[in-house]
């Protein structure tokens, strides 16, 4: 057996796989309207780097339909602007990701925010976009990811 010290297998901030070079999913999370939009913008404005949203319908392209970040990964997370050339696409390291986790609905009695670990988790990796419905048209659709893709999380609290 490959002689690793101890902390390098429990502390995932240290696993091998994020050690490559690949972009990484960084969850922005927040309950909505906490200002996941504005730090968002405001990293895009600082860096120079665009950021990704859970929430493809928020942010189209010009052809109407939500631009995936991966390609292996059509349901999503999406680019937050695909459409402004002013800011550059990363290709390693962390992509900031808005998500709310769930927590969308106004109006609701406290039941409908009650959740699982599990149901947390996929509400965190799901959301609405935009895609061709093979007519020319387009459509809406429920999406979610795989949660390996994602490495940290950033949570907002105002």
């Amino acid at each position: 057996p490959e002689s690793v010290p101890k902390i390098n297998r429990f502390h995932p901030s240290l696993r091998k796989d994020d050690a490559d070079d690949s972009l990484k999913v960084a969850f922005l999370m927040s309950f909505p309207n906490s200002g996941t939009s504005y730090t968002s913008r405001l990293v895009r404005t600082v860096t120079g780097h665009n950021t990704a949203s859970n929430y493809g319908l928020e942010t189209p392209g010009e052809d109407g339909k939500s631009a995936p970040v991966f390609d292996f990964s059509p349901e999503g997370p999406f680019w937050s602007q695909p459409t402004d050339a002013r800011i550059t696409r990363p290709t390693k390291g962390y992509l900031l990701t808005k998500t709310h986790c769930g927590g969308r609905c106004d109006k609701c009695s406290t039941d409908k925010y009650i959740e699982t670990h599990q149901t947390f988790l996929q509400r965190c990796l799901e959301g609405e976009y935009t895609t061709g419905d093979g007519s020319g048209g387009l459509q809406v659709l429920r999406g979610h990811y795989d949660k390996s893709m994602v490495r940290k999380a950033v949570h907002l609290i105002r």
